[in-house]
C-alpha cells in the first residue's frame, strides 16, 4: 500500500476518472476545487490508472492515488486503506452507486457530490451543481444533505474566479475566434468547427486549444498546413493564464456547455455553445436562457453548414457585445468563497 505525505490539515480525497474516451472534465472541476480548498485541506486525486499526462497535471494541485482495481466491489477495499474517520471524500462521475457511495461514507467525517443531472436520490452530505440555482427544488435528498446550485457555486480555477470579478469591454471587431471542445474531444469536433471557420470570409485568425487527452493531433496539424489562407495556431494543454489571454483575444469562441463555456462567461466573449454529451444540458439551459451564448444545439449532430449559419449570426457586434453585457452579470467571482465556507463546515462537524 502506498502510503501518503503526512498532512497538517484535514483532508480531502477526489475521486473521479478521466481519459481519451470519456474527457477530463470530472477530472479538471476537481482540480478546480482544490484550487477553492488548498489554503484550509490537504487534496489527494484518487484516479483509476491514470495516464503519465494527466497524472502531471493532478501532481500540480495534490498527490495522486492511483487505483488499480477495476472491480468495484475491489476498489472500495483499495480505496478505503487510505481513508479515516475525518476525511472528505468527494465524487465526480457517474460509476459510483448509491452501495460504493455508501460505504465510504461510513469510513470518512463528509461526502460531497458534484452533480450534472439532478436526477435520483442524494443522501450525500453536500451536493453542487453549478448549473441554474431553480434546480435545487428537483432534488430528492435525505434530511441532512445540503444542495448548492446555480453560479454563486461554480466550480471553476481560481483564475477564472478572479477574471469574472472584472469589467467588461465591448469588442470593437469580429475577426478572431476560439475554438476549445475540452480536454480530449473523443470524436474530433475540433476539426469540424474548424472547417466551419474556413468557410467564413470575416474570420482572419484562428486560435485552436486542445486537451491533454486529444488524440487527432496528427489530423488537425494536417488540416491546418491545408489551410494556410487562414491565420491558424494551435496550443494543447495550457494554463489557466494562458486559456484567459487567448480567449481575451476572440470575439467568437466556440466550445461545448461545459465548465470551459462558464470559463468564457468569466473572461467575457461572443459565446457560441452546445452539447456533446448528455451532462452539459443543464449548463447549456442556463446559458441559453440566460442569454449569455448562442446555441449550435447538439455538436455531434450539427453540419458543417449549420454551424456556417450560426457563426454569421455571430458575424454581428452589436450581438456579441449584448452577450458579454449579460455575461457581466452572470457570475461575481466569490463562489470559492462560498464553497471554502461550506467545507470548511463540513470539516468543523463533529464525527
Amino acid at each position: 500500500m502506498k502510503k501518503l505525505m503526512i498532512s497538517t490539515k484535514n483532508r480531502v480525497f477526489f475521486r473521479a476518472d478521466g481519459d481519451s474516451t470519456i474527457g477530463l472534465g470530472h477530472l479538471m472541476r476537481c482540480v478546480a476545487l482544490s484550487q477553492i480548498l488548498e489554503n484550509e485541506f490537504d487534496c489527494f486525486f484518487v484516479i483509476f490508472c491514470p495516464s503519465e499526462e494527466i497524472s502531471l497535471i493532478l501532481l500540480q494541485y495534490g498527490e495522486v492515488v492511483s487505483l488499480l482495481e477495476s472491480n468495484k466491489s475491489e476498489e472500495l477495499i483499495e480505496f478505503g486503506k487510505f481513508l479515516n474517520k475525518s476525511d472528505i471524500v468527494v465524487f465526480d462521475g457517474y460509476l459510483f452507486n448509491e452501495e460504493y457511495i455508501t460505504t465510504i461514507q461510513n469510513e470518512v467525517k463528509a461526502i460531497v457530490q458534484i452533480d450534472d443531472f439532478a436526477k435520483g436520490y442524494f443522501h450525500s452530505d453536500l451536493v453542487l451543481n453549478h448549473a441554474n440555482k431553480y434546480l435545487i427544488d428537483k432534488y430528492d435528498v435525505s434530511p441532512n444533505t445540503k444542495v448548492l446550485c446555480g453560479p454563486d457555486y461554480l466550480i471553476l480555477r481560481e483564475e477564472f474566479l478572479q477574471k469574472a470579478a472584472t469589467e467588461h469591454k465591448e469588442k470593437l471587431k469580429v475577426d478572431t475566434a476560439f475554438i476549445c471542445m475540452g480536454g480530449a474531444d473523443p470524436t474530433n469536433i475540433t476539426l469540424k468547427v474548424l472547417e466551419s471557420f474556413i468557410q467564413t470570409d470575416f474570420i482572419k485568425n484562428i486560435i485552436v486549444v486542445t486537451g491533454a487527452a486529444y488524440v487527432w493531433d496528427d489530423k488537425l496539424k494536417t488540416f491546418i498546413a491545408q489551410n494556410s489562407q487562414v491565420n491558424i495556431t494551435n496550443y494543447s494543454n495550457i494554463n489557466a493564464l494562458d486559456m484567459i489571454e487567448l480567449i481575451s483575444k476572440a470575439e467568437i469562441c466556440v466550445c461545448p456547455s461545459s465548465s470551459i463555456a462558464l470559463e468564457v462567461c468569466c473572461v467575457k466573449s461572443g459565446l457560441l455553445t452546445g452539447i456533446t454529451v448528455d451532462n452539459q444540458k443543464l449548463i447549456h439551459e442556463q446559458l441559453v436562457e440566460g442569454n449569455y451564448a448562442e446555441t449550435i444545439d447538439d455538436f455531434n449532430t450539427v453540419s458543417v453548414n449549420g454551424i456556417v449559419s450560426k457563426l454569421k449570426k455571430m458575424n454581428d457586434l452589436t450581438f456579441i457585445n449584448n452577450l458579454i453585457k449579460n455575461q457581466s452579470i452572470f457570475a461575481d467571482g466569490k463562489s470559492g468563497e462560498r464553497i471554502l465556507d461550506e467545507f470548511k463546515k463540513l470539516g468543523n462537524a463533529k464525527i
